[in-house]
């Protein structure tokens, strides 16, 4: 389970689902399936990216030019029917 931001200089506690980014991976290993969650807040996805290898390697990456947002949390879009 995530428990906080991915980011190890930041290490802000997950609360709420509608701040900042998450991603799920699945890698197979033999038989067997991995699947993992990793997460960025908010001010932390503004600023950085995630990153997947070809191995299915997780990490994250200083954007060129931080997300242009106008709250202080990146919320992430949102749909209307």
């Amino acid at each position: 389970m995530i428990s906080q931001c991915m980011n190890s200089e930041c290490g802000k506690p997950l609360r709420y689902l509608n701040n900042g980014r998450v991603i799920r991976t699945i890698k197979r290993i033999d038989e067997a399936i991995a699947i993992q969650h990793f997460w960025l807040c908010g001010d932390c996805y503004v600023l950085y990216d995630f990153s997947i290898s070809n191995g299915g390697d997780v990490a994250y990456l200083r954007r060129e030019k931080p997300l242009a947002v106008q709250r202080e949390y990146y919320l992430g879009p949102r749909f209307t029917p």
